[in-house]
């Protein structure tokens, strides 16, 4: 599993990408605790999920867990959307 424990051995530089990416993610996730800004956590996630999976299959990776990740980040962002659209 790479990710940023796995940032040390002199490779701080090539994974700077890696440790923005996992800190846009976890101010997303962090979004969504707020009911304000569910929506806006939601897109983040998105966006961040999409950028990790287009990443990993153009490498040839298969990554289903991104699929059900990102499904489950469209669906807070609709049922974001439909609860505030119920409540005017």
């Amino acid at each position: 599993m790479h990710g940023a424990a796995n940032m040390g051995g002199g490779h701080g530089a090539s994974h700077l990408h890696l440790f923005l990416l996992g800190s846009i993610e976890a101010i997303g996730a962090l979004l969504l605790l707020v009911p304000r800004l569910i929506q806006a956590g939601a897109v983040i996630l998105i966006l961040t999920i999409a950028v990790a999976l287009v990443v990993h299959t153009v490498r040839g990776e298969l990554r289903p867990d991104l699929l059900v990740y990102l499904a489950g980040a469209v669906l807070v962002f609709v049922h974001g959307r439909s609860t505030r659209a119920a409540r005017g």
